[in-house]
């Protein structure tokens, strides 16, 4: 997806040249497993749709819990555009962070609802504790016809697109990721599937659950660094 320059700017990627800028790692932090734990643990609706921007006297205010409040630290980590709200939607990465938010999302309402509620579960209307146009009935700008509640519709993934499973990987399956981008990451106890560290990256101390798969995208660890394969490695 890009790495940035001294400058911030994207380079050396599809993406290079384009307009936006990055500033990974100076401030949050990336989804933790322990996160999406808890956001799939936490039973009602109203500590997951949240209200995370509200005023003293609102008296639902938001949950630690709710799905905004955890996936602003990735916008953090990237930084640059991703880190302000206007620019966000510049950087290529949005898209694809939010399409693992919607997933976890879709996960929630499986686990904790019915079908009838998926559909009207939305907090109430109040503007202590939000603004109007966040209100249910409020129009889902800039989709003309829509109104925010029919962003709960279970047609989306009914009629349009499903989500696969999460990737797994154990001790009987070693190498179950099915990925060239993920290997079994047993550094730290568990066994789960990892992103591979990209060429120049930091590999000391990273363990794979196999001996036939190798922790760094298209490269090899010698001396704690992803560096790239030679032929005769």
């Amino acid at each position: 997806m890009g790495e940035e320059g001294r400058d911030g700017y994207v380079g050396e990627s599809p993406f290079k040249n384009w307009t936006i800028t990055r500033r990974v790692g100076k401030r949050g932090h990336l989804l933790r497993e322990s996160d999406i734990e808890t956001i799939l643990n936490s039973t009602r609706y109203d500590q997951i749709l949240a209200h995370t921007a509200a005023t003293a006297e609102c008296r639902t205010r938001g949950y630690w819990t709710a799905i905004e409040y955890l996936h602003e630290e990735p916008h953090l980590y990237v930084g640059g555009d991703m880190e302000h709200f206007a620019n966000a939607t510049n950087d290529p990465l949005f898209w694809n962070f939010h399409v693992m938010v919607d997933l976890i999302w879709e996960r929630w309402r499986k686990k904790n609802q019915n079908e009838t509620e998926r559909e009207t579960q939305y907090p109430n209307n109040d503007t202590k504790c939000s603004g109007p146009e966040h209100f249910a009935e409020s129009p889902m700008i800039p989709f003309a016809g829509l109104r925010n509640i029919d962003g709960l519709s279970n047609n989306y993934t009914d009629n349009l697109y499903v989500y696969s499973e999460r990737p797994k990987c154990s001790k009987e399956r070693p190498l179950a990721c099915n990925s060239r981008y993920l290997f079994c990451d047993i550094s730290r106890g568990d066994y789960h599937c990892a992103s591979k560290i990209k060429l120049g990256g930091f590999c000391r101390g990273v363990k794979t659950a196999s001996e036939d798969e190798n922790p760094c995208y298209q490269g090899v660890c010698r001396g704690d660094i992803c560096e790239k394969e030679f032929e005769d490695d």
